[in-house]
């Protein structure tokens, strides 16, 4: 694994002194160098543009793994843990919390669970809770491949195979002995020592309950995934912590030994050589506010583009494309080349409006050896499309394979 380094996502799962790491982490960063606050959607992240992406250092966030591996490709990962049972407890003071300020966030199961915690039905409340916890609330699913696909088999197996691909894997019982190490590694250990911080004290939580103990074994028989990511966790850290160590004592903050990735990004704002676009309109309406998007206007629209030479390199863009599933009809093609953007693996959607879309797919390495890259945006035979934008769009050199 590679050290780690900045630009750097840390897979922040709720509940798991993810706060405290956020703030160490960005410490040293100005402002426009992180991608979102503590807690944010995933629309904030999602609707980067390319530009502002590549001046990034750190995204620390719910932002979803499945997704994150997608959009942030090549940056260093970090993620911290904690035992399921008093995770599980802390998540559900939290949603007893937020039912009284923020009802609105709740599931429609959470709130049918959180009625038989207020009862202290609380066997039947685990039971209850199958039904919504694995696929938005547990921390196996905050490691999946891809969204969840409503069965639990092999959830745990798939989880804990992207945990293993992680650059440093921490648990939240441990924190405090690789404080000082992180704050070594990122910081130079220059900024001095600060406490780590403590929602449920700022929040008013309790810190026991509301499940009796005794129920933990049958949480573990209904939830046996989350011991599973959990013990391949500790088998993780003992490295990660080594690892870590051995970096800190080089003495030399990562922020200094690795700069951000280059990439080429369209500038909508001065003259681009296209055809087949219409002129270049305000994005706003997309969440592209104080930028310009082009509508792909005839049957082809073609952006000419000079790019530094590149082993490896994946084409990216951010589209609006009504109806959605007509996507399927169009292509997008580099030197004649077709690339697989329009494909839900390659696909990140947009949880405001599913007509946008992140996409993302790797370039031939023969296609960029020449640095000129005609790509041509194809808008098929699809009887009912009415709409195809290209609101942002990027070409990111990758490191080389190993």
């Amino acid at each position: 694994m590679k050290p780690l380094a900045f630009p750097l996502y840390f897979n922040h799962v709720p509940k798991c002194a993810g706060t405290s790491l956020n703030e160490l982490l960005s410490r040293s960063l100005h402002r426009s160098a992180l991608g979102v606050d503590p807690f944010v959607s995933a629309l904030e992240l999602y609707t980067l543009d390319a530009s502002r992406l590549d001046r990034l250092r750190l995204v620390g966030s719910h932002f979803p793994h499945w997704a994150a591996m997608r959009r942030l490709a090549g940056w260093s990962t970090l993620t911290v843990l904690r035992r399921p049972w008093p995770r599980f407890q802390s998540l559900v003071r939290h949603l007893l919390r937020i039912q009284g300020s923020e009802p609105q966030a709740l599931l429609p199961g959470q709130v049918q669970f959180l009625a038989l915690v207020r009862e202290q039905r609380h066997r039947d409340a685990l039971r209850q809770a199958l039904g919504w916890y694995p696929f938005d609330a547990s921390v196996a699913q905050c490691f999946l491949p891809a969204p969840p696909d409503g069965g639990i088999d092999g959830l745990g197996p798939r989880a804990v195979a992207e945990l293993g691909r992680y650059d440093a894997v921490l648990l939240s019982e441990r924190l405090d002995d690789d404080w000082n190490v992180l704050e070594a590694i990122f910081n130079g250990g220059s900024l001095g020592a600060a406490p780590r911080l403590n929602t449920s004290g700022e929040f008013g939580d309790a810190v026991d309950g509301p499940f009796p103990a005794s129920l933990e074994p049958l949480f573990d028989t209904l939830f046996p995934f989350e011991s599973e990511v959990y013990r391949e966790a500790e088998r993780l850290h003992a490295g990660s912590a080594a690892r870590l160590a051995a970096q800190a004592a080089g003495g030399v903050p990562a922020a200094d030994r690795q700069a951000s990735p280059a990439s080429w990004t369209v500038d909508w704002d001065a003259p681009t050589r296209c055809a087949g676009f219409s002129d270049r309109v305000r994005a706003a309406s997309f969440g592209y506010a104080g930028r310009f998007a082009r509508r792909v206007q005839a049957p082809v629209g073609v952006l000419e583009i000079d790019v530094p030479p590149a082993a490896r390199a994946r084409l990216e863009g951010v589209f609006w494309i009504a109806p959605a599933e007509c996507r399927f009809a169009c292509r997008v093609l580099v030197n004649g080349t077709p690339v697989p953007m329009f494909d839900e693996a390659n696909e990140v959607g947009c949880p405001a409006d599913p007509s946008q879309l992140w996409a993302g797919a790797e370039v031939p390495a023969a296609v960029l050896a020449g640095g000129r890259l005609e790509i041509a945006f194809e808008r098929g035979d699809a009887a009912g499309l009415r709409e195809f934008w290209v609101l942002d769009l990027a070409v990111r050199p990758l490191p080389r394979a190993a």
